[in-house]
């Protein structure tokens, strides 16, 4: 039962770590195109 919960806490923490690198990574490009549509006005 402890392990499935702490086996259950990891994939989370993993999960959430990922999500993180993405929206990280992802944000200079939104910011780049953002930035290009703005100068394209």
């Amino acid at each position: 039962m402890v392990k499935r919960a702490m086996c259950h806490i990891r994939l989370t923490g993993l999960f959430l770590a990922i999500l993180a690198c993405l929206s990280i990574l992802s944000a200079p490009d939104a910011q780049a195109q953002a930035a290009g549509s703005i100068r394209q006005f």
